[in-house]
């Protein structure tokens, strides 16, 4: 079995950029996930260097890659827009840290609203 096809037969996955997978990151379609995982060892070997025995097509991905060419094939553009994906996905607060957020922010008003009253006796603008 040569590298080219073993890396073919070899499922991708980032774990570290796409932890539930491309499908679940919302930036690919579906289409692009698989073309991702089946396809995606193969590119990172090219891009990498890994690969040695280079075929017309080869070398002209690896000049797409380093951005020399333009992108023409489905999964030259795939693997373009991976690369430009951001290198962490995005971070959503939890609801432990929001209430937090929350409940900072309402003794800070109800603080205020005292601080208001407070002055507004301290002002002896009433009389008795």
């Amino acid at each position: 079995m040569s590298i080219r096809e073993h890396l073919l037969s070899k499922r991708y996955y980032d774990d570290v950029r796409f932890p539930y997978g491309f499908k679940r990151s919302g930036l690919f379609t579906i289409a692009e996930s698989e073309c991702l995982e089946t396809k995606g060892a193969y590119f990172k070997a090219l891009q990498e260097g890994i690969v040695s025995d280079l075929d017309e097509e080869d070398i002209r991905t690896i000049k797409v890659l380093r951005g020399e060419l333009d992108a023409k094939s489905f999964e030259e553009k795939t693997w373009l827009k991976y690369s430009m994906a951001p290198k962490k996905s995005q971070i959503w607060l939890c609801d432990r840290e929001k209430k937090q957020l929350e409940a900072q922010y309402a003794s800070e008003d109800e603080d205020d609203i005292t601080v208001d009253f407070d002055d507004a006796l301290d002002d002896d603008e009433f009389d008795y």
